[in-house]
């Protein structure tokens, strides 16, 4: 029974640790008390159970939130995050070995934030270190997977120098976190910060009631759009604004921004132009490029559809696709590009199997499912007689390492998450906020993000925040984005082969203990 505190114990600390909370020191410590306990477990399987207490213990208070939209899905994904931690609690009862054991937990986070069902990338170990500046700088080598490990080895030589009352595991501990830190402090010494765009964010945090339900009574996307045109309408002008930001998904059904209303039907034409005309004079106000959230009918592929012949040779069933789209105007409010999201959420965006299983329609907070995006835009502007190139990664895309590394291994000289999170209300947008900072350290690049509801703001390549519009605030904001030429060796070879090396320890490990039982 002692046993289990200790399990329950472990599983609290990784909670606090994290945001919102944010006691960020407590993870170098808080797999200690499971650690301790797994190599006392009689069995694997007890080790284990144990290892799947302390996951519940920590999944399911830091995704409570999920609670506003199911009590089921929350249940069911945090102790699905919890089988992670039961695996490496059985690892921690095979072995003690720190390299193993910092090897075994690189390799679970990374199955489960990419590998299983289109990965969940949320909560990771090394999140909890998002305010630690000079530690998190060893991003932009071994990102945040690798960071993860490093915090589980910090955890085993800290444990091993308390039980077996040595001072070397503790100097090799001190070694390790100083040798982190250091490289931090040099390395942020030698990149070079230039200030890029003054950049306009509009939050106005609009309930997601207004938003949700296509044939409800509270779908409102009258409502939505006139919100933020009022608020953009209002922007503090302290000078110029080089690129104007609203959020995810502003723009709804039936307002069209791809297609030229004269070759629409009469309703929907009338609909299409209000949007369209409204938005083109708010660039053409600011004098601006402007970045907007919105639903899209039609693939990325056909750009703005303005002949009437090319519309008649669309098939039919594109017409009829749902897509959750960036789009891209110039100063002029002229249609320049766009950005349909790749990586769905799965229960969130789409159901996967549906077919199978058409029960699951039950469980989901949405009408119909969307269509994934074909290809990652990379945005041009050009401003003052330079190029500006960036990135777009929609909601929960920021927590894609590869997608954020692929557009700035492709020539984004910053990247720009938009986001509604108002489905889960404030709880969450600390956690989410996380992701985009770390994002911005591992590519060296400048990142905004703007939020429906928050938190909405500008990130540094240090990953240094500057929170322009808080949580729930129903305001517009402006701030200058700082950008930078440096590379990383993250951005060239992303997660692999830290994975592939962690991978081989295991193996190692494995055979060295077999090799040792025989």
């Amino acid at each position: 029974m002692l046993r289990m505190v200790y399990y329950i114990i472990s599983g609290l600390l990784l909670f606090l640790a994290q945001p919102p909370t944010s006691l960020g020191p407590l993870a170098f410590v808080a797999l200690i008390p499971l650690v301790f306990a797994a190599t006392k477990a009689q069995t694997y399987r007890s080790a284990a159970l144990g290892g799947f207490l302390t996951g519940a213990a920590f999944f399911l208070p830091a995704l409570f939130w999920l609670t506003t939209v199911t009590y089921i899905g929350w249940v069911a994904l945090a102790l699905y995050c919890a089988l992670y931690i039961a695996a490496f609690a059985a690892l921690a009862r095979f072995t003690s070995n720190v390299l193993a054991l910092a090897a075994g937990w690189v390799f679970l986070e990374f199955v489960r934030g990419v590998v299983a069902f289109t990965g969940f990338p949320w909560l990771l170990l090394s999140h909890s270190q998002y305010a630690f500046t000079a530690f998190t700088q060893v991003l932009d080598i071994i990102g945040g997977y690798g960071l993860g490990g490093v915090i589980v080895a910090l955890n085993i030589l800290l444990w091993k120098g308390a039980v077996s009352r040595r001072p070397r595991p503790l100097l090799v501990a001190g070694a390790v976190f100083a040798a982190v830190c250091f490289y931090g402090v040099v390395r942020m010494q030698t990149i070079t910060l230039k200030r890029s765009l003054h950049v306009g964010l509009v939050q106005a945090s609009v309930p997601q009631e207004m938003k949700q339900a296509l044939e409800s009574d509270t779908y409102d996307p009258l409502g939505v759009l006139t919100r933020y045109l009022d608020a953009t309408i209002k922007m503090p002008r302290d000078r110029k604004i080089d690129l104007l930001v609203w959020p995810e998904t502003v723009v709804l059904s039936p307002y069209t921004l791809n297609v030229d209303p004269s070759i629409l039907r009469e309703t929907a034409a009338k609909e299409a132009r209000f949007a369209q005309e409204s938005l083109a004079r708010l660039a053409q106000a600011n004098g601006s490029y402007f970045l907007i959230g919105s639903t899209s009918f039609l693939p990325a592929e056909y750009g703005y559809v303005s002949d009437p012949q090319i519309a008649l040779k669309i098939p039919e069933g594109n017409w009829g696709r749902r897509y959750n789209s960036a789009y891209l105007l110039d100063p002029n409010g002229r249609y320049l590009d766009r950005y349909d999201k790749i990586h769905l959420v799965p229960f969130g965006e789409y159901i996967p199997l549906r077919t199978i299983f058409p029960f699951l329609v039950a469980f989901v907070p949405f009408d119909a499912s969307l269509n994934a995006g074909e290809r990652q835009t990379i945005f041009r502007m050009n401003i003052g007689g330079q190029t500006s190139k960036f990135g777009v990664l929609i909601c929960y895309e920021d927590t894609d390492s590869e997608l954020a590394r692929r557009l700035r291994r492709d020539g984004a000289d910053f990247l720009v998450n938009i986001s509604n999170d108002a489905w889960f209300g404030l709880s969450e947008l600390d956690q989410h906020f996380v992701t985009a900072r770390f994002r911005a350290v591992e590519n060296r690049t400048g990142v905004i993000r703007s939020g429906n509801n928050g938190l909405s703001g500008l990130i540094d390549p240090l990953g240094r925040a500057e929170i322009v519009l808080d949580k729930d605030e129903i305001r517009s904001g402006t701030g200058d984005l700082w950008v930078s030429d440096a590379n990383s060796i993250y951005t060239q070879v992303g997660d692999l082969p830290e994975v592939a090396v962690s991978g081989m320890i295991l193996l190692v490990e494995f055979a060295r203990r077999k090799k040792r039982s025989n």
